[in-house]
Order: C-alpha cells, then structure tokens, then sequence
C-alpha cells in the first residue's frame, strides 16, 4: 500500500482504527492529567518539571471548561483547584452543561 503511487500520502490502516483514540488517551489523560469519572474531572498531571502552566480547553456536551494547570510545587500533587474563583474542597470539578463558559485552575 505504501509504495503504490495513488496511495502516497496515506497514512495506513492504523489511523483509522483505535490509534486516534489511544493517542488521545496518552495525551490528555496520562499527560495533561485530566480524566473524566461520571460527571467529575480529577487532575493527576504528570508534565516536565520545566512547564509552569499550560491550558487546556475542555468540552462537555455544550458547555466548555478552560482548565489552567500551575505548576508551584513541582510535586505532582494536587494542592488547590479553583472553579469560577471557587476552592473545590473534593480537589475535583462536577461538570455541568449549562452552556456558560467555565475557569479552572489547578494547582499542583
């Protein structure tokens, strides 16, 4: 297949199937540290001690949460996280669709 001149460009079987999703799980998962539980996100990030912050824009059905995680211990654990400028006592965020546009910020 890959040596066919029509097929030049392609990139193989292995992108239509699950490898989209597990790179995806890698990513945001395993890395960025958000995973979904029911209707809770909990944060484990696992980034180079280097990265002070990064963001990630999460969606759920129609509502969108832009999550800033800070790096301040260079521990990995979670030590606050702020929802629209609320301490979450669970150190977990319960989602919501209400369709309004959402802060987080985890500090870990």
């Amino acid at each position: 297949v890959y040596g066919v001149p029509q097929h030049k460009g392609r990139g193989g079987w292995t992108w239509y199937t699950g490898s989209a999703g597990w790179m995806y799980q890698l990513i945001i998962e395993s890395f960025a540290g958000i995973h979904k539980e029911g209707d809770r996100l909990h944060f484990t990030p696992h980034v180079p001690h280097s990265w002070d912050s990064y963001t990630v824009s999460y969606r759920y059905v129609e509502t969108v949460y832009h999550i800033t995680f800070k790096q301040v211990h260079k521990e990995g654990t979670i030590e606050k996280i702020l929802l629209d400028g609320n301490e979450q006592a669970s150190k977990t965020v319960t989602l919501i669709n209400d369709g309004v546009l959402h802060e987080v910020e985890v500090f870990f």
